[in-house]
């Protein structure tokens, strides 16, 4: 468990830690786990959760120039050292106290449930397809953890971790948002993919278009991606440029497929370890960058490691802990 969780004190603050920390892009499966054992422990722990995510969605729909003001308004005459943890509730205290989220219109309650919610996770090396009630289906790749909630106004997805293909029925009068660490991605109806790993961002667009954002509400920037279109970003990094996507590659393994092309062996491997049950550790620095081609199946991760001796003049060694060593 997270030390800020353990550290808080109330159930509101345990709620803002596990909150921040879960969109952090650090959170272990462990982490996640506990998260869920948290939340069922105690009907308080759900409500102060749900409280806080209302009240992150009411922020999402407020103008900036609205928010700056109201976090203006709020901010203390002479500093005040508070626990960081504190900082969601502190925040939504100022929002309120201003008056901001009546100011905006905002019609959602900070007590209303949503209509419609779902834990989607999938082990190693295993797929899962989620159809929504409004007819969108996720496909989920191998190791993805994410939760989805239908409310009036939006449908949202919180992707931790993994990858998902997205067919996103329309309704503009309910965009589909997709959030990943600081990213998020928007659209009213399209097929798109978001790969979530290591604190890495990869959107690709199949058809339609989507709209990406990095960075926080007052630093916002902003991709539009059309259709054969990706974009690339890093945690705490400027969102890439959009780049032609190769469609065939990056959306292989919705049929089970695995595809290199002048990959650098170093990175391939990473994939590949994507679908084992204890990843490869990789100790060939001088064949890192060493390009790798071939099209295979993810079915059989264990065979694909014990092919690259034939493309790459590399060892496979099995450790005592079962896990694999590829070396020079």
């Amino acid at each position: 468990m997270p030390p800020d969780v353990l550290n808080a004190a109330t159930a509101q603050d345990q709620a803002a830690a596990w909150f921040s920390h879960l969109r952090s892009g650090d959170a272990s499966p462990e982490d996640w786990r506990a998260f869920e054992q948290w939340r069922q422990s105690d009907q308080e722990h759900d409500r102060c959760y749900r409280h806080l995510e209302a009240i992150w969605q009411a922020t999402l729909q407020i103008p900036e120039s609205e928010l700056r003001a109201a976090l203006r308004a709020s901010r203390p005459s002479a500093p005040v050292n508070k626990p960081r943890r504190r900082f969601a509730w502190g925040m939504t205290a100022g929002l309120c106290a201003a008056g901001v989220l009546a100011a905006v219109g905002i019609r959602a309650s900070l007590d209303t449930e949503p209509s419609y919610q779902a834990t989607l996770t999938t082990p190693r090396g295993l797929h899962e397809e989620l159809r929504l009630p409004d007819g969108s289906i996720l496909m989920a790749n191998t190791g993805t953890r994410a939760q989805i909630r239908f409310y009036e106004n939006e449908r949202v997805v919180d992707l931790y971790a993994g990858e998902v293909f997205f067919d996103v029925q329309p309704d503009r009068s309910r965009p589909f948002v997709v959030h990943a660490g600081q990213s998020r991605v928007v659209v009213t109806g399209t097929r798109f993919n978001v790969l979530h790993e290591q604190q890495q961002l990869q959107v690709t667009v199949e058809s339609g278009s989507v709209k990406v954002q990095q960075g926080a509400w007052w630093d916002r920037d902003t991709r539009l991606l059309e259709r054969g279109q990706s974009v690339h970003t890093a945690e705490d990094a400027p969102l890439g440029q959009v780049q032609k996507a190769d469609l065939d590659t990056s959306l292989a393994w919705r049929n089970g497929m695995i595809v290199f092309e002048n990959t650098p062996l170093e990175q391939a491997v990473a994939q590949i370890n994507r679908y084992l049950p204890q990843a490869a550790v990789f100790d060939a620095p001088r064949f890192a960058s060493y390009k790798v081609a071939g099209v295979f199946s993810v079915n059989e991760p264990l065979a694909l490691i014990h092919t690259l001796p034939d493309l790459v003049p590399v060892k496979i060694q099995t450790l005592p802990s079962g896990q694999l060593r590829i070396s020079e």
